[in-house]
C-alpha cells in the first residue's frame, strides 16, 4: 500500500526527500587561553563536577561575572554537574560571550 492508498496525501509522507541533503561545514571551534570572561563569541564552555557547590577556576570566574547566577542554579538544584548534564545560560552582556555552556 502506498501513501495515497493509506489516505496520507498532503502529509509529511508526500514530502520525503529523494536526494541527499547538501553537506554543511562543521561549526567552528576555537581553543584558546586567557581571561574567559573577556572572550568574545557565541559561547564559552565551562565544566562543573557533581557535588560542587561553589564553582572554582574558570567556572568560578564566569559565575562571578554572572553575579552568582550559576551558584544560585546549583543551590536550587537546577544545575547539578551530573555526568552528561548540559545547561545553557545567557550572559546578557556580562561576558564577552553570548552564552555559557555548563557541562557536567
Amino acid at each position: 500500500m502506498n501513501t495515497r492508498e493509506a489516505g496520507l496525501t498532503g502529509s509529511a509522507y508526500d514530502r520525503v526527500a529523494t536526494q541527499p541533503a547538501e553537506a554543511t561545514p562543521p561549526p567552528m571551534l576555537e581553543v584558546t587561553s586567557g581571561d574567559i570572561t573577556r572572550w568574545a563569541g557565541d559561547a564559552v564552555v565551562v565544566n562543573l563536577f557533581e557535588g560542587v557547590t561553589t564553582p572554582g577556576g574558570a567556572t568560578g570566574a564566569v559565575d562571578r561575572a554572572l553575579d552568582g547566577e550559576l551558584s544560585e542554579l546549583i543551590e536550587a538544584g537546577d544545575v547539578s554537574g551530573r555526568a552528561g548534564q548540559v545547561s545553557v545560560l545567557w550572559s546578557r552582556g556580562r561576558l564577552g560571550a553570548k552564552r555559557v555552556i555548563v557541562a557536567g
